[in-house]
Parts: C-alpha cells; structure tokens; sequence
C-alpha cells in the first residue's frame, strides 16, 4: 500500500507541470537561441549583398579598364596635361530603378617609371580605381595597374 502511494505521488508530481523556474529557464534558451539564428541569418544576408556589390564593381572596373586598353592601343588618349577620367557609375538598384549604391570610377593614364632603353615598343600606365561605399559607412575600393603597349602608326620608321 505505501509502495502504492509512493507510485501515485511519484505520477502524480509528473502531471502537475513546470514550476515558474525551469518556465523562465526554458523561455531564455529559446530566446538566446531565437536571437543566435536571427543574427546569424542577418549576418549572411549583409556578407551576401556586400559580395554582390563587390562582384558588380569588378565587373565595372574591368569593363572600364578594356575600354582604356583599346583606347591606349589605338592612340586615343591625350598625350600631354592631364588625363585622368572618372565615371560615375549605378552598382546597386532598388525595384523603382533608383540607385541605392553609387560608385564613381577613375582611371589615369601615365608613362611607365619602368621604361625599358632598349626597347623600341611604345607604352602607357593605366592606374583605374573603383570607389564606393559600404552599408556600415566605410569606403571600399579596387585598383588596378596594368603598362598596355601602343600600337605603332602607319610611316613610324621603327617599324621598317
């Protein structure tokens, strides 16, 4: 009969439910929990568009920077003063169209410090920079450098 009782109390504290501490206890873990997979998807959320921003402005310096190799190639540059160019250009669009992320673009051309005395090739320096800013307010940035050869006109008498 004791053992009896014994069972019916030990069932019956069972069903009674939880007590108010390991309630709160329970409610913080899922709390933390819920706030580590938030964080967590916010987080990758951000690294991926950062990333699509950063893709968007190589694929516009490198774009920009073809268009300055033909243009050094084919003598379409000044030769004297100064030629640095820049560009403004849209890296990010909300659905109406509108620019929300802007990147602006400079390129100079330059002669090369490294000019060879034997050679007879003609060359330019390309320095072509990509500037823009960041969602959390700091500026990014690429650069390239690249010495494009020039292509000889017709009559130079380097090429006889």
């Amino acid at each position: 009969m004791i053992q009896k009782n014994l069972k019916k109390e030990f069932i019956n504290t069972l069903l009674k439910g939880f007590t108010l501490m390991e309630l709160i206890v329970g409610i913080i873990i899922a709390s933390i929990a819920t706030l580590a997979i938030l964080y967590s998807v916010l987080y990758v959320q951000s690294s991926s568009y950062e990333l699509r921003i950063k893709e968007r402005a190589y694929e516009e310096l490198k774009s920009y920077t073809d268009l300055w190799k033909a243009k050094i190639t084919g003598r379409d540059f000044p030769e004297s003063g100064s030629s640095q160019r820049t560009k403004d250009v849209c890296l990010d669009e909300d659905s109406d169209g509108n620019c929300t992320n802007q990147g602006k673009i400079t390129s100079n051309v330059i002669i090369p410090s490294s000019l060879n005395s034997n050679s007879f090739a003609q060359r330019r320096g390309l320095v072509s920079e990509i500037v823009w800013e960041s969602r959390n307010g700091g500026s990014r940035n690429i650069s390239f450098y690249l010495e494009q050869l020039i292509l000889p006109e017709r009559g130079d008498s380097n090429n006889e």
